[in-house]
């Protein structure tokens, strides 16, 4: 059986020098999902993996998203935007617009949230709700540090700066 996920990403920026691991960073991003989920789970008791280039949380521990960390061992992920054409040359022909699209921008660290298509948290909210609400808990730690951020949803190819605070309005019961 095929499970349908809800993808978001978001392109974190850091001042210089910040002094951010990978791993701290998936702690933010941990603590900002399971708080837009009204979930109780410890961090301690989150499992997690490293790959060259990423930290993750590992699936079926019931969290609310299973959310990577990308990150370059040389520094920023990516120093400058990074086109479609760059990731996928064989794709794009010269000339080809969404070729020239920015597939991820300059960023200290790329963090993708992947929730299952029929998840449904404790007050009820759907992944489009857990997510927005995690990206707004991010954009309040990232004005904290003197970062900022940007963010793409899985059926929204542009990337979407947060330059203001964002608002959280819950949905009526």
């Amino acid at each position: 059986m095929t499970m349908s996920t809800l993808t978001t990403e978001v392109a974190v920026t850091l001042p210089q020098g910040h002094g951010f691991s990978p791993r701290r960073m998936l702690d933010v991003a941990l603590t900002a999902v399971l708080q837009a989920a009204g979930t109780d789970i410890p961090l301690h008791d989150v499992l997690v993996v490293s790959h060259e280039g990423t930290w993750e949380t590992q699936v079926d521990q019931g969290l609310p998203a299973w959310t990577t960390v990308h990150y370059s061992t040389s520094g920023d992920y990516a120093p400058g935007d990074v086109r479609n054409r760059e990731v996928y040359p064989e794709l794009y022909e010269d000339g080809d617009e969404y070729g020239d699209r920015v597939h991820h921008p300059a960023c200290a660290y790329l963090l993708d949230f992947d929730t299952e298509d029929s998840y449904h948290g404790r007050q009820g909210q759907d992944g489009v709700t857990l997510h927005s609400r995690t990206i707004e808990l991010l954009q309040e730690w990232v004005g904290t540090v003197a970062g900022s951020l940007s963010w793409r949803g899985q059926y929204v190819g542009e990337w979407h700066p947060v330059t203001v605070p964002i608002t959280y309005h819950p949905a009526p019961a």
